[in-house]
């Protein structure tokens, strides 16, 4: 698959996408995040394809990589395209992943914007030194119930891993907390093109 393919196949499942969720803008923004990374790994791939002065190798090893990443598309946009047509197991699962990415990134940007402890300059040291100690145990709460979150993502991931190897359908890959670098939904299987 050239470049030019790479881009028509983005195109298409952009619209498949939002077909999916019934053009519903927060589910499409939501799903197209999630599919975005699948074309970054896949554009240098195709890439490599077309380049003649990539040693032979590299060019059947990215050649592999992208019938079997095709033969996934296909199998996504399928699933996509019944999303969008019947209420059945299809469309529950596109609409129940556009809601968790969306909620875990809505409760992710919240926990970064909350604040500790509001300061007061008028506190005398006593006021200070007590809610200095409430602020010490908030954070300790808050690493505690991140901790359960990530937790809860992983094995989130390996059930998403084990669906995506089963069916073949691809469910997107990670997305990353813009301020944090933290895992706001979990990373489906590695790409071939991570090591390469």
């Amino acid at each position: 698959m050239e470049p030019a393919g790479v881009r028509s196949a983005y195109r298409l499942l952009l619209r498949a996408v939002s077909a999916s969720v019934l053009h519903s803008r927060r589910s499409t923004f939501v799903l197209r995040r999630l599919y975005r990374p699948l074309f970054d790994s896949a554009y240098p791939q195709s890439h490599i394809l077309v380049d003649a002065s990539k040693p032979q190798a590299n060019r059947d090893d990215a050649e592999r990589w992208l019938s079997s990443w095709n033969t996934q598309l296909d199998a996504t946009l399928q699933m996509l395209v019944s999303s969008a047509q019947n209420a059945g197991l299809a469309n529950r699962l596109t609409r129940n992943l556009s809601h968790l990415s969306s909620d875990l990134a809505r409760k992710d940007k919240g926990r970064l914007t909350r604040s500790v402890v509001n300061w007061n300059g008028q506190w005398t040291p006593e006021q200070l030194t007590v809610n200095m100690r409430s602020a010490r145990s908030s954070l300790a709460k808050r690493a505690a119930t991140q901790k359960l979150a990530r937790q809860g993502l992983n094995s989130l991931h390996k059930v998403i891993s084990m669906a995506e190897g089963t069916s073949g359908v691809l469910l997107g890959r990670s997305i990353q907390g813009s301020r944090t670098g933290e895992m706001i939904y979990p990373c489906s299987r590695p790409t071939p093109s991570d090591n390469l």
